[in-house]
């Protein structure tokens, strides 16, 4: 039997040289011993997320925590040594002296093309390779020593290297960019949530839409739609032969089909969900009490149990009153009167009729709805294309390493 070439499985046309096999310490320099400056920028566990340096504050040598100790240099890669399976890794490229990470990352001043490197210890066989080093279950950490030790693959090829750290440096640059239109969008989503429906204790909003004038009138929301508790299903049945809506169906804010329940009893038509029926998460904890999403899809799916359903009685906009429930008054609202257990708190029925709202014509209703439905789908996109390319990132990454 011929032995099997260590090579992976994709790479760049030309390249035909197997890779070496070596430690992971032959590959890189760490931790280097330098003298800190006086004062320096300060960059902690928190302070990175997936490849990007997302915070970092001011301290002195006085007054910094004793575990910042890494001065970085350009070219230089801290690896987190804590919960490695996040991936929250950093290659520093910046010009200036005084930058300093704390010891829950690990230095790596590479001997080889750091965005080659940096893309290999985001792997996921190095990633396992790591977890199978790493000590203790809640907080998995692995040291500097042990780091060193794995081994990996590398093509000895500078060129080979270059071309596969652009590539993944590439798809970063990307991934980060779409993440900062993401949030803008919902930013602007949150600050026209604000500015388009009236504050406690006003009838009018600050952001109208021109030709529409006069007060908004005051409500319960059980003056304007039905509120419904669920189906129970089976909790253990991973398929079935009706579907059910569950807390995690609505956890993205969305009606969710690839996460439902089932039961292979039918319920009544009952339950069956409607076009703009609006899904209320009235048992959670607290920080997702009032979470909700609309159903706007053609399939037969069923309204289950730990989400309260809202169906409109009287005309009412289902996009609007999305959009209202969405408002941080409203939200505030569910979790100042939630009933708190231990690990969950919950709403009922009664309680969530009772909430006072405030409504506008049928006509602005439609306006507003309109624009925060169009917005949600400018958002959702977004989140899909980011979506594709951390699954493209992921797929390389299996494809291009060893």
């Amino acid at each position: 039997m011929m032995e099997e070439r260590k090579v992976p499985a994709l790479r760049f046309q030309g390249f035909t040289d197997e890779w070496e096999q070596v430690k992971l310490g032959n590959l890189a320099i760490f931790n280097p011993k330098v003298n800190l400056p006086d004062t320096f920028e300060y960059v902690d566990l928190e302070s990175v997320v997936g490849t990007e340096m997302i915070s970092h504050r001011k301290e002195s040598k006085k007054t910094a925590p004793s575990r910042a100790q890494r001065l970085a240099s350009k070219g230089d890669l801290f690896y987190q040594n804590v919960r490695p399976y996040q991936k929250n890794n950093y290659l520093f490229e910046l010009q200036d002296k005084n930058y300093v990470f704390s010891t829950g990352y690990t230095q790596l001043r590479p001997r080889i093309d750091n965005r080659f490197l940096l893309s290999l210890v985001q792997s996921d066989g190095f990633v396992r390779d790591v977890l199978s080093t790493c000590t203790g279950t809640s907080y998995p950490a692995v040291n500097s020593n042990a780091l060193a030790e794995i081994e990996v693959y590398y093509p000895i090829n500078a060129n080979e290297q270059k071309k596969v750290g652009e590539y993944f440096s590439l798809l970063d640059r990307l991934i980060i960019r779409y993440k900062h239109q993401l949030y803008k969008l919902q930013v602007f989503k949150k600050s026209m949530l604000e500015k388009m429906f009236p504050r406690p204790c006003e009838k009018v909003p600050e952001f109208r839409f021109r030709g529409f004038t006069g007060d908004w009138e005051e409500k319960k929301l059980g003056e304007l739609v039905s509120i419904t508790s669920g189906y129970m299903g089976d909790s253990l049945l991973s398929d079935g032969k009706y579907r059910l809506t569950r807390i995690e169906t609505i956890s993205d804010g969305i009606v969710d089909e690839t996460h439902i329940g089932y039961t292979n009893v039918k319920p009544d038509s009952f339950y069956l969900l409607r076009k703009g029926d609006i899904l209320y998460s009235n048992i959670n904890s607290l920080a997702h009490i009032g979470k909700i999403a609309m159903y706007e899809g053609d399939s037969i799916l069923y309204h289950g149990i730990n989400l309260l359903r809202l169906r409109p009685t009287v005309p009412l906009d289902s996009h609007f009153l999305m959009a209202l429930l969405n408002t941080s008054q409203c939200r505030r609202w569910a979790r100042l009167r939630a009933n708190q257990a231990v690990n969950q708190a919950s709403i009922n029925q009664v309680l969530l009729a009772s909430q006072s709202i405030k409504i506008c014509s049928l006509i602005e209703q439609k306006q507003i709805g309109l624009f925060f439905r169009r917005l949600d789908i400018i958002i959702t996109m977004q989140q899909r294309k980011l979506k594709k390319l951390y699954s493209l990132k992921q797929a390389m990454l299996s494809e291009m390493f060893i």
